[in-house]
């Protein structure tokens, strides 16, 4: 009885000497502790790009910079969730995938008045336009911009003289005032 007696007690102790361990390096493998002894993330090297545009984007830039003579400003790779807001409903959980999905898209131009107002934006469609991803892409894109009362207007690179809806958002655009004391 005696030898069962001191099992008990050997086995007690033991066991709390283990609980009393873990409660000591426990936290540093389960708990906030470990947060802090994690290793630090890498720290990459990063190099400029020489240009932020494609060659037809580049084309089109100048086009479209000429075409606007001073009337607005042309904003090229602008990130579409800085262009149109989520309506909120209040509900986190709902809202948020609305903005996740247009958070890491751009268009390639916004046009927009001296004060920042948006105009509208420009998309040119090469022709990647044509994968089945994009076109998903695309339909999200023209979804978003139509029920936030944007206009995008798509073009093929290379044919921006050629789009009507082009010519029609340029002729709208306020004639600038050394253009105005000219023709009076």
């Amino acid at each position: 009885m005696a030898n069962a007696f001191s099992d008990i007690l050997g086995f007690a102790i033991a066991f709390g000497v283990l609980a009393l361990a873990l409660s000591s390096i426990g936290p540093l493998f389960f708990g906030k502790a470990r947060k802090k002894i994690r290793k630090q993330p890498t720290l990459h090297a990063y190099r400029s790009r020489s240009t932020i545009l494609s060659e037809a984007e580049r084309l089109a830039f100048r086009q479209l910079y000429r075409a606007l003579r001073g009337r607005a400003y042309l904003c090229p790779k602008v990130r579409i969730a800085d262009i149109l807001d989520v309506e909120r409903t209040g509900d986190f959980k709902k809202d948020n995938p609305g903005f996740l999905r247009i958070a890491q898209k751009h268009v390639d131009f916004l046009v927009t008045d001296f004060d920042g107002q948006i105009l509208f934006a420009i998309e040119l469609d090469d022709s990647s336009h044509n994968r089945a991803k994009t076109i998903k892409r695309d339909e999200l894109v023209n979804h978003a911009f139509t029920t936030a009362r944007v206009d995008l207007i798509r073009v093929q690179p290379g044919k921006l003289s050629e789009s009507r809806a082009l010519r029609k958002k340029l002729s709208e655009l306020p004639v600038p005032d050394r253009e105005r004391q000219s023709a009076a």
